[in-house]
């Protein structure tokens, strides 16, 4: 997942659904991603990966130099 700094506002929430299918048996995997433009240059992007039964949340902050 690439993260621009696209002007928008802060506090502007931006939903992201990504869908991959990888692997040879054809599993999928489900990327449901939260971006949210906290401060200017700053953003927080939580990502619910869906694989199964299992579920793996990430947060990942990243900082953009403008």
């Amino acid at each position: 997942m690439v993260v621009e700094e696209v002007g928008v506002l802060p506090g502007t929430v931006v939903d992201v659904v990504v869908v991959v299918v990888v692997g040879p048996t054809g599993a999928v995997v489900v990327v449901v991603g939260t971006v949210v433009v906290v401060v200017v240059g700053t953003v927080v992007v939580v990502v619910v990966v869906v694989v199964g039964t299992v579920v793996v949340v990430v947060v990942v902050v990243v900082v953009v130099v403008v």
